[in-house]
Formats: C-alpha cells, sequence, structure tokens
C-alpha cells in the first residue's frame, strides 16, 4: 500500500493501537496528524515518525469537544491542504463492575467511545466530499459486540455507531468502516 501524497489524522496516537497505525500511514507515505489529548505521547509520537522519514505533526484535541476537533481539522487542512484518512481509534474505558457504574461514568463513556468518533467523521467529512475521495476507519472494542467481564457498559461504538455516517457520503467516493 503507497499512501504518498495523503494526508491521515489518527486520533488516540500518542499510544498503543493509535501510535502504531500513525506510525504504519507514514511508513506508507501518508502525512500523519497525531491527534490525542497526551499533549506529550503526541509529540514523542510524531518525533518518532519524523525521525524515521516520515511526516507528522501532533495536535492536543479532546474529542468529546466538537469545537476543538474542528479546529484541529482546519489546522490539519491549513498545514496540509486536505485530509483523506480518518482513523477515528480514542478511546477510553475502565474495567468495572457494571452494578458499581455511574450515570456520569455512562456519560463520559459515551462521550469518548461514540460522540467522539462522530464529532470527528462530522468535521472531515466537508472536506472528503469536496475532495471526492476520503477513508474513515473507526476502531472498536470487540467487547461492544460480545460483552466483556467488568466492561458491561463501555466500548459500545460499534454497537452505537449508525451506518448512516458512512453510507450517505459514499457517493462522493468516501468510505468507511467500523
Amino acid at each position: 500500500m503507497t499512501l504518498g501524497g495523503r494526508v491521515a489524522i489518527v486520533t488516540g496516537a500518542a499510544s498503543g493501537i493509535g501510535r502504531a497505525i500513525a506510525g504504519a500511514l507514514a511508513r506508507a507515505g501518508a502525512r500523519v496528524a497525531v491527534a490525542d489529548l497526551n499533549e506529550a505521547g503526541g509529540l514523542e509520537a510524531a518525533r518518532q515518525i519524523e525521525k524515521d522519514g516520515g511526516a507528522a505533526a501532533a495536535w492536543r484535541v479532546d474529542i468529546t469537544d466538537a469545537a476543538a476537533v474542528a479546529a484541529m481539522v482546519e489546522r490539519v487542512v491549513a498545514r496540509w491542504g486536505m485530509v483523506h484518512i480518518l482513523v477515528n481509534n480514542a478511546g477510553w474505558d475502565r474495567p468495572i463492575p457494571f452494578v458499581e457504574t455511574t450515570p456520569d461514568f455512562w456519560d463520559r463513556i459515551l462521550a469518548i467511545n461514540l460522540r467522539g468518533p462522530i464529532a470527528c467523521t462530522h468535521a472531515v467529512l466537508p472536506h472528503m466530499i469536496r475532495q471526492a475521495y476520503g477513508k474513515i476507519v473507526s476502531i472498536a472494542s470487540d467487547a461492544g459486540r460480545v460483552g466483556s467481564t467488568g466492561e458491561a457498559s463501555t466500548r459500545r461504538r460499534r454497537a452505537g455507531s449508525s451506518r448512516s455516517p458512512r453510507r450517505s457520503p459514499a457517493k462522493w467516493r468516501v468510505t468507511g468502516s467500523t
């Protein structure tokens, strides 16, 4: 796979799976926006990509804040002229028995794992539609499909994500997957 000339935004890219995805996209030739709430980790991930010969920049962003997400996307576009790929990878969980959870916990889970990816997708779609090209990948835990001990209410991104945001822009050659 070669992604020369493409621009990718990866959320939750300061560490773990997101960092690995950002590195792989960079090795394939994409310019990568490392988007994460962890500013120091994001900067380190971007530095490592550049040290390895790729192009990257870090943006601190709270994906639960739709205005902050939109501003970050605009800064990425201002820097690199476009955005072709969005990887909705950021997520959060705290293994805890469901009966011990609270509405505040549910709200945080939904804000990060469901509304965050929706905000990111909403922010990149106008750019992707305008250029008649885009790829959106949303990472989800299998616990959202089959459940997991201690995570009864948590990683519901797959279950809560409608197919509509993925299907409606298809006529503009913007596709997505979960």
